[in-house]
């Protein structure tokens, strides 16, 4: 569960599985998906005090984390393969944001009003593969790729705040990524020496009709990151990160294309655990952030403390 100033929020409520055959497991309630790498890992897991670009634009600040059932399967092999599909709800603003029926203004005082319609869920389909070669005791690598595609995603668009909707558009989206992470585990103690780099990318297409036209929408995004932590000494490591959205930044409206700019960012993070239960994190970011078609520069230093409450389960991979 996640608390803030506006209240409590379920992260995570879930069943899961334990005895199917096959190398099955099923999971269900609201869950974070399996797609990417970053993406299963709660906040508390990041290496770094903030999500990376790529998911804050193409999935949100959360990720993709919706209630739905996932089945995964593992065989029996002698390396590490596992499958998994998703069926979710789709309410994810980025990629499946769903309104349902409404009936908005049209263009014009004598315009014909403007409908969005409703479908019930699930309304979004994952599909994710990831292969772990074995690479002997101290070293990990897991490599995979990931699908979604949602057949309702719909946004209404009111730029001048008149209570007039200046578009209104209702259609689908598709994300595909990749991911890598490579993990090296030192025979030094509380993890100096330890090495995990990472990396995803991920590429986003929404093709939107717009409600009281003949137009179509074609807008095409994707955003990567690429990171490293290394552990200085015992209980101290050290992490540095570039990430990047808006990468490919586009929308074809009517047969005219229009491209806006990038974002990135390079931060460092210095992290100290204290115990297995507490942590402490400062960490400086420098940023050339994409805000209404104009580049915004700023750095920003963050000082964060961490502590964990009661037992816990092993994270993944």
């Amino acid at each position: 569960f996640a608390v803030s100033e506006e209240g409590i929020e379920a992260e995570e409520v879930f069943f899961q599985t334990r005895r199917l055959p096959w190398g099955l497991q099923l999971k269900g309630g609201k869950l974070l998906s399996g797609i990417g790498y970053a993406n299963a890992h709660h906040p508390h897991q990041w290496d770094f005090a903030d999500q990376n670009l790529a998911y804050e634009l193409l999935l949100g600040g959360h990720g993709l984390n919706e209630k739905g059932l996932q089945l995964t399967w593992v065989p029996k092999l002698p390396f590490y393969l596992k499958l998994g599909a998703e069926l979710l709800q789709g309410e994810n603003e980025k990629l499946a944001n769903h309104l349902g029926d409404l009936e908005l203004p049209g263009l014009e005082e004598s315009g014909a009003p403007r409908i969005l319609s409703g479908k019930s869920g699930p309304r979004l389909f994952t599909g994710f593969v990831k292969l772990g070669p074995d690479l002997g005791y101290s070293s990990a690598l897991q490599v995979g790729a990931s699908f979604a595609s949602s057949r309702s995603h719909q946004e209404v668009h009111d730029e001048d705040e008149d209570g007039i909707p200046d578009e209104v558009l209702d259609g689908t989206a598709t994300l595909w990524g990749l991911d890598a992470v490579w993990k090296y585990d030192s025979p030094r103690p509380y993890g100096a020496g330890d090495l995990v780099l990472q990396a995803e990318y991920l590429r986003r297409k929404k093709e939107l009709d717009l409600a009281g036209t003949a137009d179509r929408a074609v807008s095409r995004q994707d955003g990567a990151y690429v990171q490293a932590v290394y552990g200085l000494f015992p209980r101290l490591q050290l992490g540095a990160r570039w990430d990047g959205g808006g990468l490919t930044n586009e929308t074809v409206l009517a047969g005219e294309k229009t491209a806006w700019g990038s974002s990135s960012r390079l931060t460092a993070a210095l992290t100290f655990n204290p115990t297995e239960y507490s942590r402490v994190r400062a960490q400086l970011e420098r940023a050339s952030i994409r805000v209404d078609g104009e580049m915004e520069k700023w750095g920003r230093f963050l000082l964060q403390l961490q502590l964990s409450l009661g037992a816990h389960g092993a994270h993944a991979f």
